[in-house]
Protein backbone atom coordinates (compact mmCIF):
# COMPACT_ATOMS: atom_id res chain seq x y z
CA UNK A 1 0.00 0.00 0.00
CA UNK A 2 1.33 3.41 -0.89
CA UNK A 3 1.64 5.84 1.99
CA UNK A 4 2.82 8.90 0.08
CA UNK A 5 -0.61 10.20 -0.78
CA UNK A 6 -2.23 6.86 -0.71
CA UNK A 7 -3.97 6.67 -4.08
CA UNK A 8 -5.27 3.17 -3.37
CA UNK A 9 -6.88 4.28 -0.10
CA UNK A 10 -8.42 7.33 -1.74
CA UNK A 11 -9.82 5.24 -4.59
CA UNK A 12 -11.21 2.68 -2.13
CA UNK A 13 -12.78 5.44 -0.01
CA UNK A 14 -14.41 7.00 -3.04
CA UNK A 15 -15.71 3.64 -4.25
CA UNK A 16 -17.33 2.89 -0.89
CA UNK A 17 -18.79 6.37 -0.59
CA UNK A 18 -20.31 6.10 -4.06
CA UNK A 19 -21.81 2.70 -3.27
CA UNK A 20 -23.35 4.05 -0.08
CA UNK A 21 -25.26 6.72 -1.99
CA UNK A 22 -27.57 3.98 -3.31
CA UNK A 23 -30.80 3.47 -1.37
CA UNK A 24 -30.30 1.41 1.77
CA UNK A 25 -32.30 -1.82 1.38
CA UNK A 26 -34.75 -2.76 4.15
CA UNK A 27 -33.24 -5.15 6.74
CA UNK A 28 -29.68 -4.29 5.72
CA UNK A 29 -29.22 -1.39 8.13
CA UNK A 30 -26.41 -2.99 10.15
CA UNK A 31 -24.37 -4.06 7.10
CA UNK A 32 -24.96 -0.63 5.56
CA UNK A 33 -23.75 1.17 8.68
CA UNK A 34 -20.77 -1.20 8.83
CA UNK A 35 -19.84 -0.20 5.28
CA UNK A 36 -20.27 3.48 6.15
CA UNK A 37 -17.90 3.04 9.10
CA UNK A 38 -15.32 1.21 6.98
CA UNK A 39 -15.49 4.01 4.43
CA UNK A 40 -14.88 6.64 7.12
CA UNK A 41 -11.91 4.62 8.37
CA UNK A 42 -10.55 4.40 4.82
CA UNK A 43 -10.81 8.17 4.41
CA UNK A 44 -9.11 8.74 7.76
CA UNK A 45 -6.34 6.32 6.73
CA UNK A 46 -5.90 8.15 3.42
CA UNK A 47 -5.52 11.48 5.23
CA UNK A 48 -3.06 10.15 7.81
CA UNK A 49 -1.10 8.34 5.11
CA UNK A 50 -0.76 11.54 3.12
CA UNK A 51 0.15 13.83 6.00
CA UNK A 52 1.93 11.52 8.44
CA UNK A 53 3.00 8.56 6.33
CA UNK A 54 1.12 6.08 8.54
CA UNK A 55 -2.22 4.40 8.78
CA UNK A 56 -3.93 3.16 11.88
CA UNK A 57 -3.42 -0.51 12.67
CA UNK A 58 -5.66 -2.42 15.04
CA UNK A 59 -7.72 -0.32 17.44
CA UNK A 60 -9.96 1.82 15.27
CA UNK A 61 -10.62 4.27 18.11
CA UNK A 62 -6.92 5.20 17.86
CA UNK A 63 -7.44 6.54 14.33
CA UNK A 64 -8.77 9.78 15.81
CA UNK A 65 -5.57 10.31 17.78
CA UNK A 66 -3.50 9.55 14.67
CA UNK A 67 -5.62 11.95 12.61
CA UNK A 68 -5.17 14.67 15.23
CA UNK A 69 -1.43 13.95 15.24
CA UNK A 70 -1.30 14.27 11.47
CA UNK A 71 -3.35 17.46 11.21
CA UNK A 72 -3.21 19.13 14.62
CA UNK A 73 -5.72 21.96 14.81
CA UNK A 74 -6.51 21.53 11.11
CA UNK A 75 -8.83 18.67 12.13
CA UNK A 76 -12.19 20.36 12.73
CA UNK A 77 -13.94 19.33 15.93
CA UNK A 78 -17.07 18.56 13.93
CA UNK A 79 -15.23 16.06 11.71
CA UNK A 80 -13.58 14.49 14.75
CA UNK A 81 -17.07 14.12 16.27
CA UNK A 82 -18.46 12.63 13.05
CA UNK A 83 -15.70 10.03 12.93
CA UNK A 84 -15.93 9.29 16.66
CA UNK A 85 -19.69 8.77 16.50
CA UNK A 86 -19.32 6.37 13.59
CA UNK A 87 -16.50 4.43 15.25
CA UNK A 88 -18.48 4.07 18.48
CA UNK A 89 -21.05 2.03 16.53
CA UNK A 90 -18.53 -0.30 14.90
CA UNK A 91 -18.60 -3.24 17.31
CA UNK A 92 -22.35 -3.05 17.80
CA UNK A 93 -23.24 -3.12 14.09
CA UNK A 94 -20.60 -5.67 13.15
CA UNK A 95 -20.80 -8.06 16.08
CA UNK A 96 -23.87 -7.13 18.14
CA UNK A 97 -27.31 -8.65 18.07
CA UNK A 98 -29.34 -5.43 18.07
CA UNK A 99 -30.63 -4.35 14.68
CA UNK A 100 -30.24 -0.68 13.83
CA UNK A 101 -33.06 1.24 12.21
CA UNK A 102 -33.24 2.80 8.78
CA UNK A 103 -33.02 6.23 10.47
CA UNK A 104 -29.80 5.12 12.20
CA UNK A 105 -28.38 4.09 8.82
CA UNK A 106 -29.37 7.38 7.21
CA UNK A 107 -27.82 9.39 10.07
CA UNK A 108 -24.60 7.38 9.72
CA UNK A 109 -24.60 8.04 5.98
CA UNK A 110 -25.06 11.79 6.57
CA UNK A 111 -22.06 11.78 8.93
CA UNK A 112 -20.01 9.88 6.34
CA UNK A 113 -20.95 12.27 3.55
CA UNK A 114 -19.87 15.26 5.62
CA UNK A 115 -16.65 13.56 6.74
CA UNK A 116 -15.86 12.37 3.20
CA UNK A 117 -16.45 15.83 1.71
CA UNK A 118 -14.06 17.32 4.26
CA UNK A 119 -11.49 14.56 3.66
CA UNK A 120 -11.64 15.09 -0.11
CA UNK A 121 -10.80 18.76 0.38
CA UNK A 122 -7.91 17.89 2.72
CA UNK A 123 -6.62 15.23 0.32
CA UNK A 124 -6.65 17.68 -2.58
CA UNK A 125 -4.13 19.97 -0.85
Amino acid sequence: MLLDGSPSLVAFSRMLATAMRSPIPETLENPSISTVINCAIAYADAVTAKFKGEINQGDHQAVIKLLRGALGNELPNRQEANLKTLLEQKDEVQYGSRAKTRDDALRALERLEEFAAWAEVVLSK
